[in-house]
């Protein structure tokens, strides 16, 4: 039950740091910049942002999928290994069988 706990102190932590800060962060950053440049710069940099963004997920592979398809591809040669594996011991066994 205390490990639990622990853990969930742990999670609700890592959530701080790795979500609220960095909104944070933004936030400052976006008044500090509309302070330093103006609405207009500051809607200029947001909407360069966004189309860099929308424009690397057209160009980039999906490396997600990618991903999938070679580890699929490495299981199978394996299922085939460990497959001839049991038939061999299996062989192995009707021969030491037989003999005996």
């Amino acid at each position: 039950m205390t490990q639990d706990v622990m853990k969930f102190c742990n999670s609700f932590a890592d959530l701080y740091s790795n979500l609220a800060k960095p909104m944070l962060d933004v936030s400052i950053y976006n008044l500090q910049l509309a302070h330093n440049v103006g609405g207009d710069g500051l809607f200029l940099v947001n909407f360069l942002i966004q189309i860099s963004a929308i424009a690397l997920r057209i160009l980039t592979p999906p490396f997600g999928k990618l991903a999938a398809d070679e580890q699929k591809l490495e299981v199978c040669p394996l299922k085939r290994f460990f497959f001839l594996g049991e038939e061999e011991e299996e062989e192995e066994k009707t021969v030491i069988n037989t003999t005996s």
